[in-house]
């Protein structure tokens, strides 16, 4: 039996208002969270390591048919073509499950005699699919104890993973993929192929995802995978066709709940690949090369963006990747990981730590926090009591005018706070300052003049603020002498 179907499902006692619970035995983990993690089996061994400590209970790991199986069955004969690459990617997932590791294992690159072609990225020919079935069945029957979960491709939605894309050809290759994997490993998580959704038109996410589920997909994916490189801030739609959020952002994922509603109800979706480069003087193809500061920034905000709107949407976040592929610094595609390429910290390893919750240490055998048969929750950050003493009174006159504020309300849809309040004014016109705290500190948000009382309405895109402040001056004088605090209701951080 697999290992993460053994034992009782983990309890996590982090309540909504506690970040420990004080237990001897209990670890902090990131239940929601993960890495990819490419390399040898050294680099993969103290990468695991790293990510162990930094709280994570998830890795993804990738590995090609074309290494596995060079030749047909060339792995069936003690060392034949392939069998070193088994042996390697035995010790990689072996030390992963050794460290109490939640594994997903994702496939790609047929072999050249089974794709017709050159090409190491190509998928197989249709006659060739059901030898690609008993290849996954085979490592499922061989590796299965360790494997969690499983991606039979990668990217089928551009050329290139699949030339030409065609979602009708990748769901046929669905279909065997996860026939052949649970019937070798019953109690496996078979993901579909991790969709890109940074792409428009025929094959972007939305369009191939919802073709896909018209050749059959339903009943063929445990989990939907999606992978996307936002352009802009976490929470950004950066709205393209017909105003929806674009693909590869985190809003995306809401829209994807609606689409995914129409075809398989409930079905919840994994991000494979998430995260911004730390390149600089980015090269051509930089979609979004940010700081190492910005870089931790974004990361914390995407999570706290998941674990606030997307809860019952999308259940994972792998962050892509650990580590950097290399040292030049104006390659995008380098300079990707939370760690750099010698292993040392960016500032982004210690943002994810920061979001560690307390859990009870896993028995043997059990399940990793946040696997399918244990719950991803979460406590709730707070505005902290120094913070919300803001010491300034809610009406305040002097001998040119007078100004008062009032109450505060707050509402929150899909990443977008309304703040709402009232202004009376006389004597004048009042400067209105709008302020939001997150990571330890006020952040401003907006200055609005008023010239006049009025009502007053912010749309204010969600950053992982927990409370705002609104500050006025009376007319006449300068300086802030009126003002309210107002606390993110626990309501609007957990109803998503």
């Amino acid at each position: 039996m697999r290992r993460s179907a053994r034992g009782a499902a983990i309890a996590l006692c982090a309540a909504a208002l506690a970040l420990s619970c004080g237990t001897a035995g209990a670890a902090a983990v990131v239940p929601d969270g993960g890495f990819v993690i490419h390399g040898s089996v050294t680099s993969v061994q103290r990468q695991v390591d790293i990510a162990h400590d930094a709280g994570v209970r998830w890795v993804s790991l990738n590995t090609g048919w074309e290494t596995l199986e060079p030749v047909p069955d060339g792995y069936l004969t003690p060392g034949g073509p392939g069998t070193a690459a088994w042996d390697e990617l035995g010790q990689k997932l072996s030390y992963a499950a050794s460290r109490g590791m939640g594994i997903e294992l994702r496939f790609s690159n047929a072999p050249a005699w089974a794709s017709g072609r050159e090409a190491s990225n190509d998928p197989p020919t249709p006659a060739n699919r059901a030898a690609y079935g008993e290849f996954l069945a085979d490592v499922a029957r061989r590796f299965g104890a360790e494997i969690d979960a499983y991606s039979p491709w990668n990217e089928p939605n551009i050329s290139v993973f699949w030339s030409p894309v065609d979602p009708v050809a990748y769901t046929a290759l669905q279909k065997v993929a996860y026939t052949a994997i649970k019937a070798a490993d019953p109690t496996a998580t078979v993901l579909s192929a991790p969709i890109v959704g940074r792409y428009g038109g025929a094959n972007s996410g939305y369009a191939f995802l919802r073709s896909a589920y018209k050749a059959g997909l339903r009943g063929h994916a445990d989990v939907i995978g999606w992978n996307g490189y936002p352009g802009g801030e976490p929470e950004s739609p950066a709205p393209f066709q017909g105003g929806l959020p674009a693909a590869n952002t985190l809003p995306a994922q809401l829209t994807l709940r609606d689409l995914i509603d129409e075809f398989d109800p409930g079905r919840k979706v994994w991000i494979m690949e998430l995260g911004w480069s730390t390149c600089a003087a980015c090269d051509a193809s930089a979609a979004n090369g940010v700081t190492e500061a910005q870089q931790a920034d974004y990361l914390t905000r995407a999570f706290t963006y998941r674990r606030r709107y997307l809860t019952g949407v999308t259940e994972r976040i792998f962050w892509y990747q650990l580590a950097d592929e290399g040292t030049t610094r104006s390659v995008w595609s380098q300079n990707q990981g939370v760690l750099r390429a010698d292993l040392t910290a960016k500032p982004a390893l210690a943002a994810f730590r920061a979001l560690a919750v307390q859990v009870a240490d896993p028995v043997p055998g059990a399940p990793p926090p946040g696997s399918p048969a244990s719950p991803v929750l979460v406590p709730v950050p707070t505005l902290p009591n120094a913070a919300a003493r803001l010491g300034l009174p809610v009406t305040a006159a002097s001998p040119t005018g007078r100004a008062k504020l009032g109450r505060l309300r707050l509402s929150a849809r899909r990443g977008v706070f309304t703040l709402r309040t009232a202004v009376a004014l006389r004597g004048g016109t009042s400067r209105m300052r709008v302020e939001g705290y997150r990571a330890r500190r006020w952040r401003p948000v907006a200055t609005v003049k008023l010239r006049r009382s009025s009502t007053v309405a912010l749309r204010i895109p969600d950053r992982g603020y927990v409370g705002f402040r609104v500050r006025l001056t009376v007319p006449g004088r300068t300086g802030f002498r009126v003002g309210r605090v107002i606390r993110v209701p626990l309501s609007i951080l957990r109803a998503r």
